[in-house]
């Protein structure tokens, strides 16, 4: 995250300069401070005029880093003052199990279903059917109907047809 701040703030040369700084004294090859993370991430979000930030795949961390990543995010937005309070927008992603949605329950939620997925995923790999016989011709519709197959198979799961096309 800190480093695609950096990439897209390449003219603020007081940020790299500080994030090197940083980086040079705290004797660290890798970044592995948790705490010199969150400082470096807060002051590179704070350099921007506005962030929109996604963390999808929190229901894959274990239940501490899931907590300490919700509430470090949920500060860094909670402490603007009002006048800036649009500068950082945080979406969280993670299946709906009991520990995330009680780490997550002082946000507002939208819950999808597998039947508000089951459209998106039709139409994506129709998108793809088509462009597949575009190049290779027209597929079997009984044995190679890729629409109906991934659709199937996913059951609702958006990951499987975007990983397996």
């Amino acid at each position: 995250m800190l480093s695609q701040i950096l990439s897209h703030h390449r003219s603020n040369d007081n940020i790299l300069l500080y994030v090197d700084q940083k980086a040079s004294c705290s004797g660290e090859a890798v970044l592995t401070s948790s705490k010199l993370a969150k400082e470096l991430l807060e002051t590179a979000f704070h350099s921007c005029k506005k962030t929109y930030i996604i963390l999808d795949g929190l229901d894959e961390c274990n239940r501490d880093e899931r907590r300490e990543l919700s509430t470090f995010f949920r500060q860094l937005v909670d402490d603007l003052p009002r006048k800036d309070m649009d500068k950082i927008r945080c979406l969280f992603v993670s299946q709906d199990d009991g520990y995330a949605r009680k780490d997550l329950s002082m946000l507002p939620s939208i819950k999808l279903s597998v039947a508000n997925n089951k459209a998106d995923i039709e139409t994506y790999t129709s998108i793809w059917h088509h462009r597949i016989e575009e190049k290779f011709g027209p597929l079997d519709p009984k044995e190679f109907h890729i629409t109906k197959i991934i659709t199937a198979r996913a059951q609702g799961n958006l990951k499987y047809p975007l990983t397996a096309l």
